[in-house]
């Protein structure tokens, strides 16, 4: 008897858990916008945004609409541009960390700058002495008949060639240097400055 008892009980506790949502309503939006409503979801609204309403109106869960490969493709472009703006943030504090670890003013950046450049115009110089020599043989070689054929003409046009190659190098860093020291120190004498007021 005892045994009937839990059976017919076990039976009636599994046909409620069945049927805990049967008078559940299911809402959603089609492609078109049109809401609808209906106690069974369909196949072709797999995917939409969809709100299930119990019996007494109560929403009990809601669940947001798939993504389409355009919003996908747009949510991972904002994702790469957030991602890149934390790490242009996080490089510009280790950046001015490092700026106000190294210099006490911004006349050291001055003669920081002065002697990086100085270096680097000692590399040039270098490279117009080699270059200067070249040149002239050049010129004397194409003042004889021909003589822009000969394999001694051809080694030294390549020797000129690498030469000028390392001068435009040379150039552009003398320049991103000069602009890399000014960009610190206008950005110093703004750290500097924001400092004293706090």
């Amino acid at each position: 008897m005892n045994y009937l008892c839990s059976t017919l009980l076990i039976s009636l506790l599994t046909f409620a858990a069945s049927n805990a949502h049967a008078g559940d309503i299911y809402r959603w939006r089609d492609a078109s916008g049109v809401v609808h409503y209906g106690n069974v979801m369909p196949a072709q609204a797999a995917g939409a945004a969809l709100t299930v309403i119990d019996k007494h109106g109560v929403v009990i869960n809601q669940t947001q609409a798939a993504l389409t490969a355009e919003q996908r493709a747009a949510q991972k472009n904002q994702q790469a541009i957030l991602e890149q703006q934390r790490h242009n943030i996080q490089e510009q504090k280790r950046h001015d960390t490092a700026l106000l670890n190294t210099y006490t003013s911004s006349q050291e950046i001055d003669l920081a700058r002065a002697d990086n450049l100085k270096q680097i115009q000692l590399m040039i110089n270098g490279i117009n002495a080699q270059l200067s020599p070249l040149l002239a043989k050049r010129a004397q070689m194409q003042s004889h008949a021909d003589g822009s054929k000969t394999d001694k003409y051809r080694a030294n046009e390549r020797l000129i060639t690498d030469l000028d190659n390392q001068l435009v190098i040379e150039q552009h860093n003398y320049d991103d240097t000069k602009n890399r020291f000014d960009a610190d120190k206008a950005r110093f004498i703004e750290l500097t400055r924001n400092s004293q007021q706090n």
